[in-house]
């Protein structure tokens, strides 16, 4: 399970026939894409550093635009994002779970019970913070190529 982020991009309705939008969109893509990478790794939960260094990013090139995505590749990503309820944890292939007790010593248990989590949406803080930046590359990039 992995959990994906994208931003996508219509071609532009320009008369020029020598612009090259493939080329321009590449090329942006390939600017923003490790920016908006490293935004996601920093606005990502500190204690979820697996998380982090998981998300990538990946370029698409449409017959009638451009899509950009970036994807946090864990299990339990679409979870960080979106919270959980109150649920019991089960083994699947034990007999018992391997706990942590308050105090820190080991233990075991035939279940346990998760409060659940509230939801952390870093993708939506980390395009806040780039959102700007974002349009004002695309837009330069666009540009440049008239």
């Amino acid at each position: 399970m992995s959990e994906t982020f994208s931003f996508n991009a219509s071609i532009p309705d320009l008369p020029l026939a020598h612009f090259n939008w493939a080329t321009r969109a590449a090329g942006w893509a390939d600017h923003i894409g490790p920016i908006m990478r490293a935004e996601l790794m920093k606005q990502a939960p500190k204690q979820s550093e697996r998380l982090a260094k998981s998300i990538r990013y990946q370029r698409s090139l449409l017959a009638d635009g451009l899509k950009v995505k970036w994807t946090a590749n864990t299990p339990y990503a679409k979870y960080v994002v979106e919270g959980t309820k109150p649920h019991d944890i089960v083994p699947k292939a034990a007999r018992a779970l391997h706990i942590m007790d308050a105090h820190g010593e080991a233990g075991f248990a035939a279940f346990a019970h998760h409060p659940g989590s509230k939801p952390n949406d870093f993708p939506k803080r980390a395009a806040d913070a780039l959102g700007s930046r974002i349009a004002l590359t695309f837009r330069a990039a666009v540009t440049e190529g008239l």
